[in-house]
């Protein structure tokens, strides 16, 4: 049997499980800001839309595995993916999962320096929390700035992979000058 399900029911079930109102004056992050993480011609992913209104992102990486993302943020930004998963192809063991959160991730962020820096400490954490017995129940843990939510929904019509990642927003942007160099004779710091 084919996987198939609408993408608008991952629309509902993000607007539902992720959308937040912030009450704060101090918001350093603005929906009008918010960006698609899927970058334009990603080879993982097909069928990819982003709906601004919603601040939701919606794609397919084959026949059995589709995700939704969705931001919200004010002085944490919020990156919430969902993957779903046609139940023929899940398997209850920890390693699948671990699997399934490095892939994902990958996909995702591909060619994102940002993520290469912390990729290998994301894999590792999430397959300790797997192998703890962490299935059907939210864990978390930190990597840097980035606080990591995790949840997995090993049955059901949609197995599902929850995964949100919360980066603090800091006020202070920095920011990167273009490096010059000198040779050595003009250069008043060389003896």
């Amino acid at each position: 049997m084919r996987f198939g399900f609408q993408l608008t029911s991952l629309l509902i079930c993000l607007l539902i499980f992720g959308n937040r109102s912030f009450g704060q004056d101090d918001c350093r992050l603005k929906p009008s800001e918010f960006r698609p993480i899927i970058q334009a011609f990603n080879p993982f992913f097909t069928n990819h839309q982003w709906k601004a209104t919603d601040k939701v992102e919606l794609a397919r990486l084959d026949d059995h595995r589709a995700i939704a993302i969705a931001q919200s943020g004010c002085i944490r930004h919020h990156i919430q993916v969902n993957l779903m998963l046609d139940p023929a192809v899940v398997s209850f063991d920890a390693k699948f999962w671990e699997e399934e959160a490095a892939m994902i991730m990958y996909a995702i962020f591909y060619k994102d320096p940002k993520y290469q820096a912390y990729q290998q400490e994301f894999e590792e954490k999430f397959a300790q929390k797997m192998y703890d017995g962490s299935r059907n129940q939210e864990f978390n843990f930190p990597i840097g700035t980035r606080n990591f939510v995790c949840k997995v929904i090993p049955t059901g019509a949609h197995p599902t992979l929850q995964l949100e990642m919360v980066e603090y927003v800091f006020k202070e942007e920095i920011l990167r000058k273009k490096a010059v160099y000198l040779p050595d004779s003009r250069d008043d710091g060389w003896k």
